[in-house]
């Protein structure tokens, strides 16, 4: 028998349609910083206005309106902005409904989810169980980076509206330069979030690399605890007393729902029962350290490829608020690395989302599929 651990969680179509969008917006971006100016896509739409004066009628009345406004060049300013320009503008008009649901509903939930786990924290506080405050501990972190993450969102949405309107030359360079401000904010806070939650998982694969380790069937040391408290953290465990199949697979989702008086000795229970399948499973374990390790490189790929667009995007609000002069060039090259770094960010999520972090060990236990 064999347990089936999905280490990176299976993506909502929302999120992945996020991604795929945020790829083609930053895709067509690295397109206008390297294409000439003579290139057909960034021609202004008034100099096809010729293509679109024909005899034809389309089916549409929808369309018949489109293909007028074409005919004329594109009326207003609309006449001056480039193929290219109006398909970036539109991506990061998406980008802007992304972020304003994402902040909807991501900070009710995470003020609420951060109020129930500083609760925990205070009930863990008055608890013998390191279990349970381990565990408190670690529900009130995953609070406040859902916290974070949803205050990067809020703090992205207007700076994308902004960017989305300068792209075609509907606001000025003023509101440019605060949006891209704000933009930098949020891009500092995200980093943080996810330098700490890179660490976290690091310590985890850590932690279950030594718990395979583990001589006895019974450890009882405090090491050896932590390191159980830190396994249970991602691993599937089969099902055992005194909990039935269905329920809570990791100590987190126990302390979250255990506020009552048995929390701690739940808890308790939950690393005894870790600590016996990693005595049991060993090589099973081992495996999940390596790809939980595999998981750790996305994530810190990720972390890099965002701490790049924050230098080269730095240079904007470095150049407008700071001391430095204004350097045409070393702009163009802050703008393409952070448009750059971007683009393979979402390609690399894409690409891990596929499945390939997905783990099948064997077992000398049940079998528990996911």
């Amino acid at each position: 028998p064999s347990v089936r651990v999905r280490l990176l969680p299976r993506a909502s179509f929302a999120k992945e349609m996020e991604t795929v969008v945020a790829l083609l917006r930053n895709g067509l971006c690295v397109c206008a910083d390297t294409f000439s100016e003579s290139h057909w896509l960034k021609l202004p739409l008034k100099a096809f206005a010729e293509l679109f004066k024909t005899e034809s009628s389309p089916p549409s009345e929808a369309l018949r309106r489109v293909k007028w406004y074409l005919s004329k060049g594109g009326e207003g300013l609309l006449g001056e902005v480039s193929t290219l320009s109006l398909g970036i503008s539109f991506f990061q008009l998406c980008a802007v409904i992304f972020n304003v649901v994402g902040a909807w509903k991501g900070l009710p939930r995470s003020f609420a989810a951060l109020r129930r786990a500083r609760r925990a924290r205070t009930k863990a506080d008055k608890s013998k169980s390191r279990a349970l405050e381990a565990g408190a501990t670690r529900l009130v972190l995953r609070a406040q980076s859902d916290l974070a993450y949803s205050l990067v969102r809020l703090m992205l949405a207007p700076s994308f509206f902004v960017l989305a309107t300068f792209t075609v030359k509907l606001t000025t360079q003023y509101f440019l330069e605060y949006a891209l401000l704000l933009m930098q904010v949020a891009l500092g806070v995200a980093l943080w979030a996810m330098w700490r939650d890179l660490g976290s998982r690091r310590r985890k694969a850590d932690c279950a690399d030594q718990l395979s380790s583990a001589t006895t069937k019974t450890p009882t040391s405090a090491d050896d605890d932590d390191r159980a408290l830190a396994f249970v953290d991602f691993v599937d465990v089969p099902e055992f007393p005194p909990f039935s199949p269905g329920q809570e697979t990791s100590l987190v989702a126990v302390v979250e729902g255990s506020l009552e008086a048995d929390a701690g000795e739940k808890c308790d229970q939950w690393v005894a029962a870790a600590k016996r399948f990693a005595a049991s499973n060993p090589d099973a374990v081992k495996r999940l350290a390596r790809a939980e390790r595999r998981l750790a490189l996305v994530d810190l790929l990720v972390w890099v490829l965002n701490f790049i667009a924050f230098l080269g995007y730095l240079v904007f609000p470095m150049t407008y608020f700071g001391p430095f002069e204004r350097d045409p060039n070393l702009e163009w090259l802050g703008n393409f690395a952070g448009d750059l770094a971007w683009t393979i960010e979402p390609a690399l999520l894409l690409v891990a989302a596929c499945g390939i972090f997905n783990s099948s060990v064997s077992t000398k236990d049940k079998t528990k599929t996911d």
